[in-house]
């Protein structure tokens, strides 16, 4: 929390597919180095396989696990790491709900009619909701109703 109307909550959740990843990578890495077989070419073909998917485990457990949300009076602010923001104001967004999805709970959105005739502008009407990436600690249900609670706080209805 930074001050009376503004609230910032951080996800640093472990993402299991890409740490199971890593795992998987590093044991492939110490078989490559610990293989008895006097083949070179071998552990060289082994650690060239593994490198890679290493290297994407890491990305997505560090980079796309990273996400915070920023509530504020005039609206949320979805920071990925510190890449790219998402910004919507209160009049943006018709309503927050909780939303079931490959079996996690998220917060999904619907976007006012204003701003879908913005998104037509851009040529993105195909989106008529929006889904927040984490929950940021919270339940579904809660974070929608805080959601909920300051949208109606901050534009009076």
């Amino acid at each position: 929390m930074t001050d009376d109307q503004t609230l910032v909550y951080a996800s640093r959740r472990l993402r299991t597919a890409p740490a199971i990843g890593m795992l998987i990578a590093l044991s492939y890495a110490v078989l490559a180095v610990l293989l008895p077989s006097p083949s070179i070419f071998l552990r060289w073909l082994l650690l060239a396989l593994v490198c890679p998917m290493l290297a994407i485990s890491v990305y997505q457990q560090i980079m796309l696990g990273f996400t915070s949300i920023e509530i504020s009076a005039v609206g949320i602010a979805i920071r990925y790491w510190r890449f790219s923001t998402v910004t919507l104001e209160w009049s943006d967004v018709t309503e927050f709900y909780p939303k079931r999805l490959l079996g996690r709970d998220h917060v999904a959105f619907t976007y006012s009619p204003a701003y879908k005739a913005k998104l037509r502008q851009k040529r993105l009407a195909g989106f008529k909701v929006g889904m927040l990436p984490d929950t940021y600690g919270f339940t579904a249900d809660a974070l929608a109703g805080l959601l909920n609670e300051r949208k109606m706080a901050a534009v009076g209805g």
